[in-house]
């Protein structure tokens, strides 16, 4: 079985590499995470929608940032890896990371938020209440 692993990436690096060195102990699954892509000459998000489309399970970490916007379809990367997963019928493992009780993260999304024209707060909103 491949599991897919998605979320975004500078808050939630010690979580992904948690979940898939856990699952990666489980005898017959495979642990699918951006940090063991090789260099290929498909731009990223074409990778990692490639891969996806060839697992079994999504597992979905939702932090406080949004994410890296895929300017093709102005989402962000996790998005678009969750909008393709449901697609495809590939079942997700929402979850949400809270720190001591309380969704936060130190770090921001204010490059994002800087730029309003780039996110549409409902469709964030809606991706974060998932979990």
């Amino acid at each position: 079985m491949k599991v897919f692993i998605s979320s975004t990436d500078i808050d939630l690096k010690r979580d992904r590499a948690a979940v898939g060195e856990v699952l990666n102990r489980i005898d017959g699954v495979k642990a699918v995470r951006m940090e063991d892509f090789f260099a290929s000459y498909h731009p990223p998000v074409k990778e990692c929608l490639d891969r996806l489309a060839d697992c079994d399970v999504v597992v979905l970490l939702l932090g406080s940032r949004y994410g890296s916007i895929d300017p093709e379809r102005r989402l962000s990367v996790t998005e678009v890896e969750y909008r393709t997963a449901i697609d495809l019928g590939i079942p997700v493992l929402p979850f949400l990371k809270k720190v001591k009780g309380v969704w936060r993260s130190a770090e921001s999304d204010d490059e994002v938020w800087s730029c309003p024209s780039l996110v549409d707060t409902k469709k964030y909103t809606a991706l974060t209440t998932l979990a």
